[in-house]
């Protein structure tokens, strides 16, 4: 037998990156069929969707719903209002971060109603602590 018999018809040349065809991966055959698997979620998902969950809080004698998220925020502000220093340094550092951009930003995203009235709240309070 010569070399030329053992040769593939399409004169296909293994070499660096050319594997030979018998080894190649097979069309509609994962290379890595024990990876992971279809619909698996990654952390920051499943964080997304927690803090994004709606959850009943009560104020000024109503029930509403608010995200987790919301809910946070809100129990760091009323703390910071309450003289917790470790809660208003932390809400000073998130208003100073994301307001400041959004005083940078193009887009018009604005605080609403209920944020505003927090948010003037606060500062009030704050000035009034710096006078002292």
């Amino acid at each position: 037998m010569s070399s030329d018999e053992n040769a593939p018809e399409d004169d296909y040349e293994v070499g660096y990156g050319k594997p030979p065809k018998d080894t190649q991966f097979k069309p509609g055959r994962s290379g890595n069929p024990r990876g992971r698997p279809k619909g698996a979620r990654n952390f920051t998902t499943e964080l997304r969707e927690e803090l994004n969950e709606r959850i009943p809080i009560r104020e000024g004698g109503k029930v509403r719903r608010i995200s987790k998220r919301r809910a946070v925020l809100k129990a760091q502000v009323a703390k910071a209002l309450n003289g917790d220093p470790r809660s208003a340094q932390l809400v000073m550092n998130l208003m100073a971060t994301y307001l400041a951009e959004e005083e940078h930003s193009d887009d018009d995203a604005s605080l609403t109603p209920d944020d505003a009235v927090i948010l003037a709240d606060f500062l009030r309070s704050h000035r009034e602590y710096d006078d002292d």
